[in-house]
Formats: structure tokens, sequence, C-alpha cells
């Protein structure tokens, strides 16, 4: 019976974004936003929020830290969260031209697989990988076919997947 909405928020002279959540049980009224992010020094964009077995967690991207962090709901309200599992992080060797790392990352699972759909920049194209896991706290693999999309037309995530007859959209 409540909606909630978390979102980016970038204050104004701090250059850093932080992830808020408001709610609402009507559609007319809604809380007073929350800021749920805290972490000095790190950015915070597109909170992919979803459920587990029961447990809600986020998966915000910190690409400028080079890892997807998994977080975790500790209340109902959804304005608590810790930091539950780092499930992917490049290594300095890695890092050789790439301009900006794990953009809008998403899980997506299926048949007890965890799909991990990510993005990065590299030389000015972006690039889309695909890992998968047996368990949502990992360890992630890298599928063969990644990255599985290249180009700046199509190889950022733009959103959450949407399955729709049977059949998996990417926006």
């Amino acid at each position: 019976g409540v909606l909630y909405l978390f979102y980016e928020y970038m204050p104004i002279g701090k250059g850093l974004g932080v992830i808020m959540v408001t709610s609402t049980s009507d559609l007319k009224h809604w809380t007073k936003p929350y800021q749920i992010t805290h972490e000095p020094h790190c950015h915070f964009s597109y909170p992919f929020v979803f459920e587990d077995d029961g447990v809600v967690y986020m998966l915000p991207e910190t690409g400028d830290e080079h890892n997807i962090r998994l977080y975790r709901a500790v209340n109902e309200e959804l304005t608590d969260w810790v930091l539950d599992t780092v499930l992917l992080e490049r290594s300095l060797d890695d890092l050789k031209n790439i301009e900006f790392d794990y953009a809008d990352s998403c899980i997506y699972k299926k048949n007890q697989t965890y799909f991990l759909f990510t993005s990065y920049l590299k030389d000015g194209v972006y690039s889309l990988e695909l890992y998968t896991a047996k368990h949502l706290k990992g360890p992630y693999v890298l599928h063969p076919a990644s990255p599985v999309c290249r180009g700046n037309k199509f190889g950022r995530c733009a959103g959450s997947l949407i399955e729709y007859d049977s059949k998996l959209y990417r926006p």
C-alpha cells in the first residue's frame, strides 16, 4: 500500500550525488525526502531497488569508485541502508582507458541464475557487460559473450529490465 520513489539528488556546489527516498500512500501526499546514502567522497546515482527472498536491496551506481555495491535495507520504512557486499571491483590493471565505469547496473533473476548487466565507457565508446552468478551476492563471472553490445547507441543501460510476454527488454 506504499509507493517508494528513490532518486539521485546532487546538491548545488557539492559535485557528488546522493540517493534520496520519499513515499506516498495516495499519490497526493508525499513524505519529506530523506537522504539514504552518506558516504563522503562517493558519487551515487541510478538507485536500482529490488526485492530478493523478502529482503529489499539497492544497487546504486558507484562507478566513480570502480565497483558495484549491493546495499540492504535494514528498516521497513526503507530509510536505513547498509553496505552488504561489493559484487564487482576492477583492479588497477583493468582501468586502462576506462573513462566511466559500471554505469546503470541492474540485476535480473531467472531460473535461479542472477544476471548482472552493467556498462562502461572506454575510448569514448560504451560497452555492455553481462555477468552471471548462482547467488545474489556472487561470485559473478563475466559471461563469455561479453561485451554483449558495443556502441554509444545501445551500449549503455538506461533503466530497469522489463519482462513482457516472456521476452526481456532492455531500455
